[in-house]
């Protein structure tokens, strides 16, 4: 099941690449600490871009480290601990996607991409508030995704 949230955010971001840009008003996001509890940030990196909705949130880091070292970190990372690494996914064009989820926290997803300048590499990190259902199963609600930043030229 979780697999399949991976899919569908990834869906979701594809089709929200796609769209235009419109200039609706600004929305409130949530604080860094909301949605990204005991975050493992990127090596040798600084934050370029936060985006987001009401219950979720995109960081956008810029790092001198390769993608292939970036990548490493984030998979001993979500290995480690109270991180459980549930999908790792490497595209075509040298990508890499991970989905990870904190015990007792929520979700993140860890796209690592080329940066634009051609040296090291960007890394958008998403994340979503999980709140408890008051269903009879008792588990979580799905996150809302969030889009993806447009890529700069």
């Amino acid at each position: 099941m979780r697999l399949q949230y991976s899919f569908l955010l990834l869906g979701v971001l594809a089709a929200a690449a796609c769209q235009g840009q419109d200039k609706s008003p600004e929305v409130k996001t949530p604080d860094v600490g909301e949605v990204f509890t005991n975050i493992p940030l990127p090596p040798a990196s600084r934050v370029v871009a936060k985006t987001g909705s009401e219950d979720a949130l995109q960081l956008v880091f810029l790092s001198d480290l390769p993608i292939a070292s970036v990548a490493e970190y984030y998979r001993n990372s979500f290995t480690t601990g109270d991180w459980n690494l549930v999908s790792d996914q490497a595209g075509r064009d040298s990508t890499v996607t991970l989905y990870a989820e904190l015990r007792g926290g929520g979700p993140m997803w860890v796209r690592i991409g080329r940066a634009e300048t051609g040296v090291g590499s960007r890394v958008e990190l998403s994340g979503a508030i999980v709140t408890r259902s008051d269903s009879a199963g008792g588990g979580q609600a799905a996150p809302k995704p969030v889009a993806p930043s447009a890529p700069r030229s």
